[in-house]
């Protein structure tokens, strides 16, 4: 249903004061003749609000259909509902009949017609009751809300049904199981609406009008509140059981910490010597730093490798030596480190760590032959060490923070690391299991602080837990902000009910993008898909959630997302999931993350391959046949306006800055022979090499590719297609390099058959007969010869082979272009004698990850070694330190 009709629908239901019924064959009841209900056939203690239906059965509101049956779950129609507000809110016999022509003395006529008589129900516009039409959630809450003389909200004229929804708000009487203002309620939730209401039940969870609408964040006001919300979405699934095991209060307890005392940056005599000029990660704002499985500090080089920690001395590099290798954690204990960051004296190493918890069983399953091992359900830990390095050779661990859950990203500026975490909880709910929870607050996110004696605790309390509207999964999304200058300095975190995906962030704000999973609301299409977004304000340590807002669309990475001037943009791929069609939009929003400026409908068919936002333009790039590289002016945030476009064969995967007025693309490029217009898609032959492009952008109306390269052959890869840690980029020293695998079709393929005909084709390729056919005046001749086109064709496919496998070094500027300097690789001779012959090598250790700097020398890091070449001298090797294996562990606890 469209949201105008939707709000049609709503604005005319107003107008009737009138509500929504069932079918009349369902609509007699029966009374007790022992003054007490009867017991309903088809509700039981397992239904969804059966204390509701209970109450109303006592207290003779209700008694049920004739066959013995309640009918929870039926949508509740204008007699039904008519019957059951009366018998809430009048104790006495009613009697009436004739007040409307098709309400004259049915079973359900007298409840109408008192109804009727104290201005509660009114009738349609021909005149009659419609008592077999079913009523939805709005138009119930005006009449009930009318009815109990509840205090109504505020009065919206463009809204009637506002004031009513709240005024039921406010008595807690919004079951969960309501999700949208205009559906139609069932019988169980009208029961339960009156229960609230007329027996003052307000303990129980409830929806808000925001809630309802999809907007705004629901504060949890206790542990019950959050468990009512979780059982609303929970599906009960069968689990089997072997004997009964206690349900942990905790995780198990962290390790302790070496000290808690603040880790001040201090010199070290291993830091002497140490060049003021090198590289660092490729992030995407300037004084936001951004983790990597590897860094430099400008002596040494920082690297994961499996389950340890590398620290190499690079500097000066006829000095270079791997200097010590270490695992974090106890020996017993399962660690992975992810990603890490480096900062004067201090290494910060996030990772992730295993935890398993016994599963509650219900004791009427335990049986005494019982023998098998007790069932458990695993989890993750996602564990931050805070380690002193003033010793590079004897690094020591200071601090140990660890959050259930999983590590998604995190930030560093200045002296805070800020971290944005998923969990995704196990709750013990399962058919057949009916031991009630008796603190909910078990099942929530918890952490430790080897700063405050490893003690666990919950990450937040369950008052504090902010939920998104009508979340579709019970999922944590968990930040925090642990300072890293003074240990004892406490952890700021927050929780709530929801996901995260993309992370942006500036030096003020960190902005939270997760796709939208809710559905339809209010004022929304159904098939339209959105983005949450988040934001939470960063100072002194502390992170705190300020707000919350949606768009359109989905987004593809954090480059999609931007603050300039208190302003947040984002550019989205809107997918319409009914009629299959896509387009692209940017959004500018305010501190409120409400949107105050729009350009939409980019390039409808295609979807965003990359964005980069500089300054007050954005540069948007979206492909389906070509490259059409977008520049909007955002000068006017209230305005954006498209300036210009270039479309070129290709696409580009990231954005990086040259200078202010031009950008270099990296991507793929394709072929425009083989791209088939009336293709949904691109045919995997169709793309090409790697792809390097500098764009002149100074005139925005009409952008220029001034120069690109194309990288080996179809196949050909870089980790810099999807991550933007992986180039080092100067323009200072005219360096651009980046790690990279490139195939080459065979030199020795044979002919190209498509340069033949059927006459004169290779007996190495396919000869087929296809005619020259020529259409004139609605006729279709063909001649008597196979020299038509695709009359050679190939054999086979001659797939391309890898013959490369390193890093490309080039120079870059704005009169040469792209000069290629070196190719520098990790291969020994055997290795590549290997790829050369059969296009792979087991080498794997020595795929290089990083190129990064320190002085004048360049290094390249793999997984098994790093290699150290001259600026100054043409690339020449300098010197290479293989790694130890990764069995070689010293550990340092926590």
């Amino acid at each position: 249903m469209s949201n105008k009709r939707t709000l049609a629908k709503l604005l005319l239901a107003g107008q009737l004061l009138g509500l929504t019924v069932v079918a009349p064959g369902f609509a007699q009841t029966t009374t007790s003749t022992t003054g007490t209900a009867t017991v309903f056939s088809d509700v039981s203690t397992e239904t969804k609000y059966e204390e509701a239906i209970k109450y109303l059965r006592d207290n003779q509101i209700v008694q049920g259909y004739p066959d013995g049956s309640f009918g929870p779950s039926k949508n509740i129609n204008r007699a039904e509902f008519a019957k059951i507000l009366m018998g809430a809110i009048s104790g006495e016999k009613l009697t009436g009949k004739n007040c409307f022509p098709d309400v004259t003395d049915q079973w359900f006529a007298p409840y109408v017609c008192s109804a009727k008589s104290m201005g509660l129900l009114d009738g349609y516009p021909d005149g009659n009751f419609k008592p077999e039409e079913q009523i939805n959630f709005a138009e119930a809450a005006k009449i009930i809300a009318n009815a109990f003389k509840l205090n109504k909200g505020e009065k919206d004229p463009t809204l009637w049904f506002k004031e009513y929804i709240e005024a039921l708000q406010k008595e807690n009487a919004i079951p969960l199981s309501v999700e949208y203002f205009d559906e139609k309620i069932t019988r169980d939730e009208m029961s339960e609406i009156i229960w609230r209401v007329k027996a003052d039940v307000n303990d129980k969870a409830s929806r808000t009008y925001l809630e309802l609408q999809g907007e705004g964040l629901v504060k949890a006001n206790s542990c019950s509140d959050l468990e009512d919300r979780f059982k609303e979405l929970q599906q009960p699934y069968p689990i089997y059981r072997l004997y009964d095991a206690p349900m942990p209060v905790m995780a198990p307890a962290s390790e302790q910490s070496n000290g808690a005392a603040a880790n001040e940056s201090k010199s070290m005599d291993s830091y002497a010597g140490a060049s003021g000029d090198y590289s660092t990660t490729n992030v995407q704002v300037e004084g936001v730093d951004e983790a990597d499985v590897i860094k430099n500090d400008g002596k040494f080089i920082y690297l994961i490798k499996g389950n340890t920690v590398r620290i190499i001395q690079a500097f000066p590099a006829n000095e270079m030596k791997e200097l010590v290798s270490f695992q974090l954690g106890k020996q017993e204990e399962y660690f992975y480190p992810n990603e890490m960051y480096v900062t004067g004296n201090q290494l910060i190493v996030m990772g992730t760590g295993s935890v398993t918890y016994p599963m509650p069983m219900a004791e009427d399953t335990v049986t005494t032959d019982a023998k098998m091992i007790a069932p458990y359900y695993g989890g993750s830990k996602s564990k931050v060490y805070i380690v002193d390095i003033s010793d590079r050779s004897k690094p020591k661990v200071t601090r140990t923070v660890d959050f259930d859950g999983n590590y998604n990203t995190s930030r560093r500026i200045d002296n805070t690391l800020y971290l944005v975490l998923n969990q995704y909880p196990y709750f013990p709910y399962y058919s057949g299991y009916n031991k009630p929870i008796e603190n909910f607050s078990e099942y929530l996110p918890r952490m430790s602080d080897s700063a405050r004696d490893g003690k666990i605790e919950l990450a937040s309390p369950c008052d504090q837990i902010r939920i998104m509207p009508k979340p579709r999964n019970f999922n944590f999304l968990i930040t925090a902000a642990i300072p890293l200058a003074d240990n004892r300095q406490a952890v700021s975190r927050s929780v709530l009910v929801g996901s995260s995906e993309n992370v942006y962030a500036s030096e003020k704000n960190l902005y939270i993008a997760s796709t939208d999973w809710t559905g339809p609301y209010y004022f929304r299409a159904e098939s339209d898909s959105s983005t949450k977004l988040y934001r939470f304000a960063l100072s002194n340590s502390k992170l705190e959630y300020q707000a919350e807002g949606v768009v359109p669309g989905t987004v593809l990475n954090q480059f999609s997302m931007d603050e300039f001037r208190n302003n947040f943009r984002i550019a989205t791929t809107k997918n319409q999931y009914d009629s299959g069609e896509q387009s692209n939009n940017l959004y500018v929003l305010d501190q409120s993350l409400k949107t105050i400026g729009k350009v939409e409908n980019l390039a409808p068919g295609e979807k965003i391959y990359s964005v980069r936002f500089m300054g007050d333009r954005a540069y948007m790039v979206t492909f389906k046949y070509v490259d059409p590289l977008f520049v909007i002016e955002l000068k006017d945030p209230t305005k954006p306006v498209i300036a210009g476009y270039l479309k070129i064969p290709g696409y580009s995967d990231y954005l990086h800055p040259y200078d202010e007025t031009h950008v270099i693309g990296f991507g793929k490029d394709v072929d425009p022979k083989e791209v088939e217009s009336e293709d949904s898609f691109v045919h995997y032959t169709a793309v090409r090499g790697f792809k390097m492009a500098l764009f002149d952008v100074a005139d925005t109306s009409k952008p220029k590719e001034l120069f690109h390269e194309v990288i080996g052959d179809q196949g050909t890869y870089s980790e810099l297609l999807y991550n933007h840690k992986a180039l080092l980029f100067n323009k200072e020293k005219n360096l651009i390099a980046f790690p990279i695998s490139v195939t080459e079709m065979p030199k020795d393929q044979g002919p190209v058959c498509s340069e033949f005909t059927y006459s004169n084709c290779p007996s190495t390729c396919n000869k087929v007969c296809q005619p020259k056919c020529t259409y004139e005046n609605g006729i279709t001749i063909c001649d008597n010869t196979c020299d038509g086109a695709s009359s050679c064709q190939q054999a086979t496919y001659v797939y391309p082979k890898t013959v490369f496998i390193g890093a490309y070094v080039y120079g870059v500027d704005l009169q040469n272009g792209f000069k290629l300097k070196a190719k520098i690789t990790h291969l020994n001779s055997e290795d590549i004698d290997q790829l050369l012959k059969d296009g792979w090598t087991n080498a794997y250790e020595k795929t290089i990850q990083r190129i990064l700097y320190i002085g004048d020398t360049l290094y390249t890091v793999s997984q098994g070694a790093v290699k150290a070449n001259s600026l100054s001298d043409s690339l020449r090797e300098l010197k290479m330190v293989e790694l130890s294996p990764t069995n070689y562990n010293l550990y340092y606890g926590g």
